[in-house]
Parts: structure tokens; sequence; C-alpha cells
């Protein structure tokens, strides 16, 4: 019986350490670790899907419902030598839809295929022209981005028209 246990243990042990060295040295946060570390970090209850960020900067962002039910959202940043955090979480309810997004950008005449993403950034001086906060970033099929305030709906930045 001692044998199972110190078996299982160490097992466990080396799963864990390889975890640890996929998440340092290759830059991967692995699905279960990812929920379990928005679970405990931020109270997403159940995780409805994981994917990382493409626009500004990369994060690997969990979707998912917090304790009470509520939609939420947790970006993670992977760090290399260390474990993930948590540098931003915000409920669903505190901005607009995507589906509001959508027309927004098609306002802005963004027509065809869209790539979207809820994106958080923390805000670059002197870098981007966007602030510490959480946008919806949208690509149509000619590659033309827009930037819209997840909580006003406001056109941050628009490279069709290359206004702001």
């Amino acid at each position: 019986m001692k044998k199972v246990i110190k078996l299982t243990i160490i097992v466990l042990v080396i799963i864990l350490f390889v975890q640890f060295l996929g998440m340092t040295i290759f830059g991967f946060s692995p699905k279960l670790f990812t929920s379990v570390l928005a679970f405990f970090s931020d109270g997403i209850f159940y995780v409805r899907s994981i994917e990382l960020s493409t626009a500004g900067p990369i994060y690997t962002t969990v979707y998912g419902l917090n304790i009470k039910g509520k939609e939420k959202v947790v970006w993670i940043q992977n760090q290399v030598l260390s474990f993930p955090k948590i540098v931003y979480s915000v409920e669903l309810e505190k901005g607009i839809a995507k589906e509001q997004a959508i027309k927004i950008a098609e306002k802005e005449n963004f027509n065809g295929k869209y790539e979207i993403q809820l994106i958080y950034t923390p805000g670059f001086k002197n870098i981007s022209r966007l602030k510490k906060g959480v946008y919806w970033w949208i690509r149509d099929s000619e590659d033309n981005d827009i930037f819209i305030d997840f909580t006003s709906g406001k056109v941050m930045i628009n490279d069709m028209n290359k206004n702001t």
C-alpha cells in the first residue's frame, strides 16, 4: 500500500514538473492548469473556452462563468521561469456584447468575414493609442483593424479611415 502511495506521489510530481517546464520554457499554459488558476485566483467556476489573444500583448484568455453564474473573462500572462499570473478580469455584462461591436464595425464600413477578439491591453506610453483597458478588436477580410472600447462602445482606432 505504501509503495502505491509513493508511486502516485512521484507520478503527480513528474506531471506537475513537466507542466511547469512547458509553461516556463515554451510559454504555454496547459488547459487544466489554466482552468485551475482561473478558478482559484478569479472565481471562474465553469470554463467555456481558452484562447490566445493575438492583438496587443499575448495573453491566455479564459471565458467562463463565475460562482454567481455571470459570464466572465480572465487574461493570464505566461511568464518565463515563473508561474502564470492573472493580469485582468471583467464580467461581460459590464460592457458591450460581441454582436454590438460587429454592428459598430459595420457602421464604420467594415465588411466581409471577421476575426474578433476581446482583448486587454495594459496601455503602453508612446507606443499605442490604446489606454489601459478592454477592447473588441475586429479585423475584416481586407485586413482592416478596428478597436472598440468594451465599456463605452466608442471606436478608439479605425485603420480603415485612419481616424482615432
